[in-house]
């Protein structure tokens, strides 16, 4: 997976304004500074999080990401255009959220509609330890989004699926409003009146080139994403008991050393994928879907209800009664 050069260099800007070098970063992590320079280039995942995962120690920052997401990180110019273009904010955010895949590979958002109420929702196709950096920056910096659009913005919750942190207390610096964690899922809740406000829209005679553009850059995307095609064959095979690297190989017509070598590029590895398939839908089965802990098991290929309690107890401390008594 990869994401834009702007993400990667929106972030090391940041950190370099804790009078570290912008330069040293660069070469710490052997970023390419052409790639930098040049905001339609694309950067592997694996190098931008590597970054990611130090910034907090470098910057000597617990809440860095809070404060970088307040600073506002760099749409790409094609993005901006096409926001601009919509008559109203519906179809402003519907635009951002369907191609904020350009910005980074793994983002990814829903918005639903629950009477009054609009949900916006954030979560990642590849979840690693820097997942709750990641939330903590988009999340600051889609409310403050909203703040500037909107004068008189006032979200009703916004939700964290990661337990309270530490220094949970400089949330409220950052959210003026109820703040949940350990919840199903990352979300902001405001009223839906706000997205059905008009705007004026620029340049509106090229929203069709801007949209053919953004269209053929996220097929190329979408074309060369094997995490993708992997992630649906285990989704769509995970019952057999029998998805491992030689299953999918073979489905996808490949060897499994180029399969590893596709995935390495696109900063992610087999079994990984694998595991978080098995989390994600655990979690769905056990919380929506209501089904006997060995009807679970056997959805998500073991073939006992033990082993998996202990593979789920592994992944999130809890025994799947105990995550459904506290998050269902």
């Amino acid at each position: 997976m990869t994401v834009s050069s702007i993400l990667v260099n929106s972030l090391i800007h940041e950190i370099s304004k804790y009078e570290i070098s912008y330069e040293s970063i660069i070469e710490n992590y052997k970023i390419d500074s052409q790639k930098l320079a040049n905001p339609d280039e694309r950067i592997q995942l694996d190098k931008y999080r590597k970054i990611e995962a130090d910034a907090c120690e470098l910057t000597k920052n617990p809440y860095f990401f809070l404060d970088y997401g307040k600073s506002c990180f760099q749409l790409s110019p094609l993005i901006k255009y096409l926001i601009a273009t919509e008559n109203d904010y519906y179809g402003m955010l519907s635009q951002f959220i369907r191609y904020s895949k350009l910005l980074n590979e793994s983002f990814v958002f829903d918005l639903t509609d629950f009477g009054n109420t609009s949900i916006l929702k954030f979560s990642e196709k590849i979840v690693n330890g820097n997942h709750q950096n990641t939330v903590e920056m988009i999340m600051v910096n889609i409310y403050e989004g909203f703040k500037n659009s909107w004068a008189d913005f006032e979200a009703d919750k916004v939700s964290f699926s990661y337990p309270k942190p530490s220094y949970n207390k400089f949330y409220t610096k950052y959210f003026n409003c109820s703040i949940a964690f350990s919840s199903q899922s990352n979300s902001i809740s405001f009223k839906k009146s706000y997205l059905s406000r008009p705007i004026e829209a620029e340049h509106s005679y090229l929203k069709p080139l801007i949209i053919e553009q953004a269209d053929k850059l996220l097929s190329e995307l979408n074309g060369n994403n094997v995490t993708k095609k992997v992630q649906d064959l285990i989704i769509k095979n995970i019952s057999t008991g029998k998805v491992n690297a030689n299953f999918i190989a073979d489905r996808l017509n490949i060897t499994v050393p180029t399969l590893y070598r596709h995935l390495k590029k696109e900063g992610t590895i087999f079994h990984k994928i694998l595991k978080q398939c098995q989390i994600e839908l655990a979690r769905k089965y056990i919380l929506t879907d209501n089904l006997p802990i060995i009807e679970v098991a056997f959805l998500l290929g073991f073939s006992e209800s033990s082993s998996f309690i202990r593979a789920f107890k592994k992944w999130t401390d809890l025994t799947p009664k105990e995550y459904k008594n506290n998050f269902a």
